[in-house]
């Protein structure tokens, strides 16, 4: 009995090898590229206001935006100055966070010409789909403005399309705001940004075209009374970890160092992770296959040590 054994022990030490180098091969695959602080691909542009975005890229203010007292009224509008790069998926542009909301209202391109608006609160869902408003390598304006009335999304200083569905309100441009990716998951965006503001007024048809002109030439529009500039990001800085809110009341934009998720979910359910993209099919299915033979190699591993084979 001891010698028939013996070859059963040696098939189950080889087995066991095979088991154990199979999840190492897992694990070199899940971890890579072995890096727990990515470098953050957010630069400042040289010789021109701005901030590249590239990979993996990430700036987000360092607390919530307030609004002022002054601004009391249901109406408000965002300007968002930027140069997209190739963008192949869904990349988040610009999220307002918050833990009650985490994506109530945000802006993101979908391939590389489709410009999307989400306000999500609860579960009710509100989109603006505009085809055709993007092409890699040429800046673009895009001005929304809001009222209890609709929506309305100018592209260079030219209405693009009205809703009457989805309404803001300065509530939807509250919070953290996350440029470059989303503040759940890895979904960064590639290109430039070149400046931001808000406001808490609905800006008119005169306004929003003088203020696409002023951004054109390089420098953030001059505000009126009228326009009650809530925060101005106009990336003038150059160089640093910062970008200033330039009002006195926006918060600051945080350039960190590594490229970090901000408030990536843990354990979320499998329905809310899913995307329909190739890629994730593809980790999908890289994941059963090896797990299903570390499976096999294991239950002939079990079998082996105890004799019974």
């Amino acid at each position: 009995m001891p010698a028939a054994s013996t070859p059963s022990r040696r098939n189950g030490r080889i087995l066991l090898i095979v088991c154990l180098g199979i999840l190492g091969v897992i694990a070199a695959a899940g971890l890579r590229p072995f890096n727990p602080f990515p470098r953050n691909d957010a630069a400042w542009v040289p010789g021109r206001n701005g901030l590249h975005f590239g990979g993996a890229g990430i700036a987000l203010s360092a607390s919530n935006l307030p609004w002022p007292p002054t601004v009391s009224g249901p109406t408000c509008s965002l300007e968002l100055w930027l140069r997209p790069d190739t963008n192949s998926r869904a990349n988040n542009i610009l999220t307002f966070y918050t833990a009650e909301n985490p994506q109530r209202f945000r802006l993101f391109q979908w391939a590389n010409s489709t410009l999307l608006l989400y306000r999500d609160v609860g579960g009710e869902h509100r989109e603006i789909d505009i085809e055709k408003a993007f092409r890699p390598g040429v800046p673009v304006l895009i001005t929304v403005t809001a009222s209890p009335q609709g929506t309305s999304v100018y592209l260079d200083g030219v209405l693009r399309h009205t809703s009457t569905r989805l309404i803001l309100s300065p509530a939807d441009l509250s919070g953290q705001i996350i440029l470059g990716t989303s503040p759940l998951a890895a979904e960064p965006w590639s290109g430039e940004i070149r400046g931001l503001a808000i406001y808490g007024s609905q800006l008119t048809p005169e306004q929003v075209a003088n203020h696409a002109q002023a951004w054109s030439q390089g420098k953030g529009p001059a505000a009126a009374r009228e326009e009650v500039l809530v925060a101005r990001y106009d990336f003038s800085e150059g160089s640093g970890d910062v970008a200033r809110g330039g009002t006195g009341v926006a918060p600051d934009l945080l350039i960190p160092r590594s490229f970090q998720i901000p408030h990536k979910g843990f354990l979320t359910m499998p329905t809310r992770e899913f995307q329909g993209s190739a890629a994730f099919q593809r980790d999908i299915l890289i994941n059963i296959a090896g797990f299903v033979v570390l499976g096999c190699f294991f239950c002939l591993y079990r079998v082996a040590s105890v004799g019974k084979v």
